[in-house]
């Protein structure tokens, strides 16, 4: 597989609140896992934040002097947070809408290797948003992205290490998840490391197929196409194991029957193999599903003790 030019950057994204003392372990915890993986990675890393609009919500009445004395306190932050980095190639200050300003950056992929960011993850109703800015970037962004999630901020510190690293890759075996596999590949030739593909049969039925399959009893034909469907299954996930070991890749697959939901078959399937990173695609199963990034993607992100890497389905 060719590999790309050495110097990539990993650019890191310092989240507004991570500027300010809000949201400080959070960025913390960016910063570090960030870090990490740059060094295993021989990249460097862009520190940036972006100032919006909605940091001056009385830009209009607010003097002057006020707001580059606002400004050069961020900056004089930006500036400390540098020396916290082994893999510090240069920070950034701008001004303008976040999405669009990062997003700007990130769709450099000439230039960067993939894009950091952290999540706040929302309970109850709101759960299902990570926030407005790192949603945006998952779903748009041409590069990958890494995300550390609430579950993940506490973990930086047995992150990689000396350890041989692993790397989960949960797939759907279908199309939208090719993109997430290739770049597993790419990140395991560089790391070192071995992978595991992951995939759960049950959120890949239709649903009428997963209705039926809950019931007490099945009929025949059910079960038949079952069994075809486990077994092509399982082909897929041998070809894939086989075409990564062919690459010099150390490659393990996982079939998993039983469990009808993708999210609590992954997360298990985490708490098992304990992996240094995940990577997924942002595809989903569901029309709703589909108007985020996925349904199995987004679920993890907020409950994983691990760093995510989302990349982009070319459906997406």
């Amino acid at each position: 597989m060719k590999l790309k030019k050495k110097d990539e950057k990993l650019i890191l994204i310092a989240e507004e609140n991570a500027i300010d003392n809000s949201g400080e372990k959070r960025g913390d915890a960016v910063r570090k896992f960030s870090d990490q993986l740059a060094i295993r990675l021989k990249r460097k890393i862009d520190l940036v934040h972006i100032a919006g609009l909605t940091d001056f919500p009385d830009l209009t009445r607010r003097a002057q002097s006020e707001i580059r004395s606002s400004l050069r306190d961020r900056l004089v932050r930006l500036k400390t947070l540098e020396k916290s980095l082994s893999a510090f190639s240069k920070a950034s200050f701008i001004s303008g809408d976040p999405v669009d300003e990062l997003l700007n950056l990130a769709n450099q992929i000439d230039i960067y290797e993939m894009i950091s960011v952290g999540t706040h993850g929302r309970r109850g109703i709101r759960r299902i948003f990570l926030g407005s800015v790192s949603e945006s970037l998952i779903r748009l962004s041409k590069i990958p992205v890494m995300i550390i999630g609430p579950s993940a901020v506490g973990n930086s510190a047995d992150f990689l290490g000396d350890k041989k690293i692993s790397l989960l890759i949960p797939t759907s075996l279908t199309a939208n998840s090719i993109p997430a596999e290739k770049y597993a590949m790419r990140l395991a030739l560089l790391l070192g490391a071995r992978v595991e593909f992951f995939h759960c049969m049950h959120d890949a039925l239709h649903p009428v197929l997963q209705t039926a399959f809950s019931a007490p009893q099945l009929s025949p034909a059910i079960y038949e196409y079952i069994a075809e469907t486990k077994a092509l299954a399982m082909k897929q996930l041998a070809l894939k194991t086989k075409l990564a070991r062919k690459m010099g890749i150390e490659a393990t697959a996982l079939l998993d029957s039983k469990t009808r939901s993708s999210t609590d078959a992954v997360l298990m399937e985490v708490k098992r193999s304990k992996p240094s990173l995940i990577i997924m695609g942002t595809h989903g199963h569901s029309l709703l599903a589909g108007a985020f990034f996925g349904r199995t993607l987004r679920d993890v992100i907020l409950a994983a003790p691990t760093p995510v890497i989302s990349v982009r389905s070319k459906r997406s």
